[in-house]
């Protein structure tokens, strides 16, 4: 797996990504998860969540993640959810919409799979408001 850190807006915004090491598939080809002022945009890729449980533990207290908001069901978005519910008591927040979705088994085709990894383990969001915070409510995202 090829996993970059990159730091955006003065280290504000750390954008952690991650790639398959897939020979079969064009390298490399990136997913991304954003953390901001303690707030977890996205999950990852079901394939990477061994490598997301290693960047949650490496977080210092100050980065720590207080919640993470889902911004839909795709597999690269949703794939590390339940880990970080189970394994680091994180809330994991999602649209109305999307949650039924995210506690359905699904069956990718290969090609998803082999960019991905498995299929995502389901679980249950809590529901978005009309808005989500950060830690600091430095940064306030309005929900569409």
């Amino acid at each position: 797996m090829v996993v970059q850190k990159v730091y955006h807006c003065n280290n504000e915004i750390l954008e952690w990504k991650w790639s398959s090491d897939n020979e079969l598939m064009p390298q490399p080809f990136w997913t991304s998860i954003f953390l901001i002022d303690g707030l977890l945009i996205d999950a990852g890729a079901p394939g990477g969540v061994n490598d997301l449980r290693e960047f949650v533990k490496s977080l210092d207290s100050e980065n720590r993640i207080e919640k993470c908001v889902i911004t839909h069901n795709h597999e690269d978005h949703c794939g590390g959810g339940r880990m970080l519910q189970e394994e680091f008591n994180i809330p994991v927040f999602a649209s109305k919409l999307a949650i039924p979705l995210l506690l359905k088994e699904k069956t990718y085709p290969d090609y998803r799979q082999m960019t991905w990894g498995v299929n995502y383990r389901p679980f249950q969001a809590k529901t978005l408001k009309d808005s989500i915070s950060s830690k600091s409510c430095k940064y306030i995202f309005d929900i569409l």
